[in-house]
Protein backbone atom coordinates (compact mmCIF):
# COMPACT_ATOMS: atom_id res chain seq x y z
CA UNK A 1 0.00 0.00 0.00
CA UNK A 2 1.56 3.48 -1.08
CA UNK A 3 -0.16 6.91 -0.49
CA UNK A 4 0.72 10.23 -1.95
CA UNK A 5 0.17 13.65 -0.86
CA UNK A 6 -1.26 15.74 -3.86
CA UNK A 7 -2.94 18.07 -1.40
CA UNK A 8 -2.43 18.58 1.93
CA UNK A 9 -4.06 21.74 2.22
CA UNK A 10 -7.44 23.68 2.19
CA UNK A 11 -9.82 25.78 0.01
CA UNK A 12 -7.77 28.68 0.69
CA UNK A 13 -4.99 29.25 -1.76
CA UNK A 14 -1.72 28.46 -0.70
CA UNK A 15 1.38 28.56 -2.64
CA UNK A 16 2.98 25.47 -0.92
CA UNK A 17 0.02 23.15 -0.37
CA UNK A 18 -2.80 21.83 -3.03
CA UNK A 19 -6.56 21.42 -2.23
CA UNK A 20 -7.23 18.10 -0.69
CA UNK A 21 -6.26 15.06 -3.26
CA UNK A 22 -4.69 11.82 -2.73
CA UNK A 23 -3.25 8.73 -4.39
CA UNK A 24 -3.77 5.22 -2.86
CA UNK A 25 -2.01 2.46 -4.53
CA UNK A 26 -3.43 -0.89 -3.38
CA UNK A 27 -4.36 -4.33 -4.64
CA UNK A 28 -3.13 -3.57 -7.93
CA UNK A 29 -5.38 -0.46 -8.29
CA UNK A 30 -4.34 3.33 -8.73
CA UNK A 31 -7.49 5.04 -6.32
CA UNK A 32 -7.70 8.66 -5.74
CA UNK A 33 -9.23 10.26 -2.68
CA UNK A 34 -10.63 13.47 -3.14
CA UNK A 35 -9.81 15.97 -5.55
CA UNK A 36 -10.02 19.33 -5.87
CA UNK A 37 -8.92 22.40 -7.52
CA UNK A 38 -5.00 21.62 -8.85
CA UNK A 39 -5.48 17.54 -8.61
CA UNK A 40 -4.49 17.16 -11.74
CA UNK A 41 -1.53 19.12 -12.12
CA UNK A 42 -0.16 17.33 -9.08
CA UNK A 43 -0.81 14.21 -10.27
CA UNK A 44 1.98 15.53 -13.25
CA UNK A 45 3.66 16.32 -10.54
CA UNK A 46 4.54 13.11 -9.22
CA UNK A 47 5.44 11.69 -12.36
CA UNK A 48 2.16 9.55 -12.21
CA UNK A 49 -0.69 9.97 -14.61
CA UNK A 50 -4.43 10.16 -14.51
CA UNK A 51 -4.88 7.51 -16.86
CA UNK A 52 -3.77 5.31 -13.68
CA UNK A 53 -6.75 5.60 -12.08
CA UNK A 54 -9.43 2.92 -11.95
CA UNK A 55 -11.22 4.53 -8.77
CA UNK A 56 -11.86 7.96 -7.18
CA UNK A 57 -13.68 8.36 -3.91
CA UNK A 58 -15.12 11.38 -3.03
CA UNK A 59 -15.62 11.97 1.20
CA UNK A 60 -18.04 14.77 0.41
CA UNK A 61 -18.81 17.71 -1.90
CA UNK A 62 -16.63 20.58 -1.04
CA UNK A 63 -15.53 22.30 -3.96
CA UNK A 64 -12.22 22.07 -2.04
CA UNK A 65 -12.36 18.16 -2.45
CA UNK A 66 -13.93 17.44 -5.76
CA UNK A 67 -13.74 20.58 -8.00
CA UNK A 68 -11.57 18.33 -10.07
CA UNK A 69 -13.93 16.33 -11.09
CA UNK A 70 -15.29 17.75 -14.26
CA UNK A 71 -11.54 17.96 -15.52
CA UNK A 72 -10.52 15.00 -14.79
CA UNK A 73 -13.73 13.14 -17.35
CA UNK A 74 -12.43 15.61 -19.68
CA UNK A 75 -8.69 15.08 -19.59
CA UNK A 76 -9.19 11.26 -19.89
CA UNK A 77 -11.64 11.58 -22.97
CA UNK A 78 -9.23 13.98 -24.92
CA UNK A 79 -5.98 12.60 -23.43
CA UNK A 80 -3.57 12.14 -26.61
CA UNK A 81 -1.86 10.02 -27.63
CA UNK A 82 -2.41 7.91 -25.26
CA UNK A 83 -6.05 6.36 -24.14
CA UNK A 84 -7.79 5.16 -20.99
CA UNK A 85 -8.38 1.36 -21.31
CA UNK A 86 -11.05 0.67 -18.49
CA UNK A 87 -13.79 2.86 -17.19
CA UNK A 88 -13.58 4.77 -14.38
CA UNK A 89 -15.58 4.35 -11.46
CA UNK A 90 -16.62 6.99 -8.96
CA UNK A 91 -17.43 6.21 -5.52
CA UNK A 92 -19.21 8.76 -3.02
CA UNK A 93 -22.27 9.04 -1.12
CA UNK A 94 -25.50 8.53 -3.04
CA UNK A 95 -26.45 12.29 -3.30
CA UNK A 96 -23.41 12.49 -5.40
CA UNK A 97 -25.64 11.67 -8.14
CA UNK A 98 -27.00 14.68 -8.44
CA UNK A 99 -23.07 16.28 -9.55
CA UNK A 100 -22.57 13.62 -11.60
CA UNK A 101 -25.90 13.63 -13.78
CA UNK A 102 -25.81 17.39 -13.96
CA UNK A 103 -21.95 18.07 -15.00
CA UNK A 104 -22.04 14.90 -17.57
CA UNK A 105 -24.75 16.01 -18.99
CA UNK A 106 -23.46 19.99 -19.36
CA UNK A 107 -20.49 18.90 -20.45
CA UNK A 108 -21.67 15.92 -22.28
CA UNK A 109 -19.37 16.50 -25.53
CA UNK A 110 -16.14 17.36 -23.93
CA UNK A 111 -16.36 14.51 -21.16
CA UNK A 112 -18.24 11.66 -21.98
CA UNK A 113 -16.97 8.87 -23.31
CA UNK A 114 -18.63 5.78 -24.69
CA UNK A 115 -15.68 3.25 -24.72
CA UNK A 116 -14.35 3.99 -21.39
CA UNK A 117 -16.89 5.63 -19.36
CA UNK A 118 -17.44 6.72 -15.93
CA UNK A 119 -19.39 5.38 -14.20
CA UNK A 120 -21.17 6.02 -10.66
CA UNK A 121 -21.44 3.49 -8.05
CA UNK A 122 -22.79 4.88 -4.49
CA UNK A 123 -21.68 3.44 -1.28
CA UNK A 124 -23.30 3.10 2.20
CA UNK A 125 -22.01 2.58 5.15
CA UNK A 126 -20.68 -1.25 5.29
CA UNK A 127 -18.15 -3.44 4.45
CA UNK A 128 -17.27 -3.71 0.55
CA UNK A 129 -14.72 -6.57 -0.92
CA UNK A 130 -12.85 -5.44 -3.82
CA UNK A 131 -9.72 -7.25 -5.92
CA UNK A 132 -6.75 -7.34 -3.58
CA UNK A 133 -8.61 -4.85 -0.58
CA UNK A 134 -11.20 -4.91 1.78
CA UNK A 135 -13.02 -1.05 2.16
CA UNK A 136 -14.90 -0.19 5.36
CA UNK A 137 -17.07 2.96 4.77
CA UNK A 138 -18.15 5.04 7.89
CA UNK A 139 -20.47 8.05 8.10
CA UNK A 140 -18.59 11.06 9.19
CA UNK A 141 -20.18 14.02 11.07
CA UNK A 142 -19.11 16.89 8.82
CA UNK A 143 -21.77 16.91 6.44
CA UNK A 144 -25.35 15.10 5.57
CA UNK A 145 -23.44 13.49 3.14
CA UNK A 146 -19.84 12.87 4.25
CA UNK A 147 -18.10 9.31 4.03
CA UNK A 148 -14.57 8.07 5.63
CA UNK A 149 -12.86 4.72 3.97
CA UNK A 150 -10.46 2.67 5.53
CA UNK A 151 -8.90 0.75 3.64
CA UNK A 152 -7.99 -2.76 4.32
CA UNK A 153 -5.15 -5.70 3.00
CA UNK A 154 -5.09 -9.03 3.15
CA UNK A 155 -2.05 -8.87 5.10
CA UNK A 156 -3.06 -6.90 7.62
CA UNK A 157 -2.23 -3.39 7.05
CA UNK A 158 -4.59 -0.11 6.77
CA UNK A 159 -5.37 2.69 6.16
CA UNK A 160 -7.78 5.74 7.22
CA UNK A 161 -9.22 8.99 5.36
CA UNK A 162 -11.18 11.05 7.33
CA UNK A 163 -11.86 13.51 4.78
CA UNK A 164 -13.21 17.00 7.30
CA UNK A 165 -14.72 15.16 10.29
CA UNK A 166 -15.37 15.95 13.79
CA UNK A 167 -14.79 13.95 16.91
CA UNK A 168 -17.20 11.40 17.76
CA UNK A 169 -17.30 7.27 18.41
CA UNK A 170 -18.20 6.20 14.91
CA UNK A 171 -14.26 8.44 14.07
CA UNK A 172 -12.89 6.57 17.08
CA UNK A 173 -13.76 3.18 15.78
CA UNK A 174 -12.99 4.24 12.48
CA UNK A 175 -9.39 4.74 13.69
CA UNK A 176 -8.63 2.30 16.39
CA UNK A 177 -5.31 0.58 15.37
CA UNK A 178 -5.38 1.29 12.16
CA UNK A 179 -1.81 1.98 10.17
CA UNK A 180 -1.93 5.07 8.66
CA UNK A 181 -4.76 7.71 9.77
CA UNK A 182 -5.23 10.56 7.49
CA UNK A 183 -6.79 13.18 9.12
CA UNK A 184 -7.36 16.81 8.59
CA UNK A 185 -6.52 19.43 10.75
CA UNK A 186 -8.20 22.29 9.94
CA UNK A 187 -8.23 24.20 13.18
CA UNK A 188 -4.88 25.08 14.62
CA UNK A 189 -6.05 26.77 17.87
CA UNK A 190 -7.39 25.62 20.92
CA UNK A 191 -11.29 26.54 19.95
CA UNK A 192 -13.01 24.05 18.63
CA UNK A 193 -14.48 24.41 15.60
CA UNK A 194 -17.63 22.38 14.77
CA UNK A 195 -17.23 19.83 12.29
CA UNK A 196 -13.41 20.03 12.07
CA UNK A 197 -10.09 18.55 14.03
CA UNK A 198 -7.76 20.93 16.09
CA UNK A 199 -5.00 19.27 17.79
CA UNK A 200 -6.69 18.88 21.32
CA UNK A 201 -9.29 16.86 19.47
CA UNK A 202 -6.79 14.97 17.40
CA UNK A 203 -4.77 14.05 20.70
CA UNK A 204 -7.48 13.24 22.33
CA UNK A 205 -8.46 10.02 19.54
CA UNK A 206 -4.81 9.13 19.61
CA UNK A 207 -5.61 8.41 23.46
CA UNK A 208 -8.96 6.20 23.01
CA UNK A 209 -8.08 4.68 19.44
CA UNK A 210 -4.61 3.98 19.12
CA UNK A 211 -3.71 4.56 15.45
CA UNK A 212 -0.02 3.82 14.89
CA UNK A 213 1.15 6.65 12.39
CA UNK A 214 -0.90 9.81 11.85
CA UNK A 215 -0.83 12.39 8.82
CA UNK A 216 -2.12 15.79 9.74
CA UNK A 217 -3.16 16.99 6.37
CA UNK A 218 -6.20 19.86 5.00
CA UNK A 219 -3.95 22.45 6.72
CA UNK A 220 -4.42 26.20 6.76
CA UNK A 221 -1.62 28.34 5.08
CA UNK A 222 -0.60 29.26 8.30
CA UNK A 223 0.22 25.78 9.13
CA UNK A 224 3.95 26.43 7.46
CA UNK A 225 4.45 29.12 10.45
CA UNK A 226 3.68 27.28 13.44
CA UNK A 227 5.27 24.33 15.14
CA UNK A 228 2.10 22.30 15.52
CA UNK A 229 4.31 19.38 16.96
CA UNK A 230 4.28 21.53 19.85
CA UNK A 231 0.75 21.20 20.86
CA UNK A 232 0.71 17.47 21.21
CA UNK A 233 2.58 15.65 24.20
CA UNK A 234 6.00 13.99 23.69
CA UNK A 235 4.24 10.36 24.14
CA UNK A 236 2.52 11.16 20.46
CA UNK A 237 5.15 13.27 18.62
CA UNK A 238 6.76 10.29 17.31
CA UNK A 239 3.63 8.77 15.74
CA UNK A 240 2.58 12.70 14.13
CA UNK A 241 3.40 13.64 10.97
CA UNK A 242 2.45 16.81 9.37
CA UNK A 243 1.34 16.06 5.41
CA UNK A 244 3.50 17.86 2.61
CA UNK A 245 2.24 17.99 -1.14
CA UNK A 246 4.06 15.28 -3.04
CA UNK A 247 5.65 12.87 -0.04
CA UNK A 248 5.08 9.31 -0.27
CA UNK A 249 3.87 7.14 2.44
CA UNK A 250 5.10 3.16 1.96
CA UNK A 251 2.90 0.79 4.62
CA UNK A 252 4.98 -2.23 4.10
Amino acid sequence: MRLTILGSGSFLPDKNRNCSGYLLDIGGETILLDGGSGTLRQIAKADRSILEIRRVFYTHFHLDHMADFAPLLFTRKNYKPERPTAPLYIHAHRDFAYYFDNLTKIFEKWTVDPEFPAIFQPLTPGEFEFSGYKLRVFPSNHTPESLMYRFEEPGGKSLLYTGDVDLDDVLIEASRAVDLLLIECGNLTDNPTPGHMNPGKIGDLIRVANPKRIVLTHLPPEADNLNIRQSFTIEFLGRIILAEDLRVFQLP
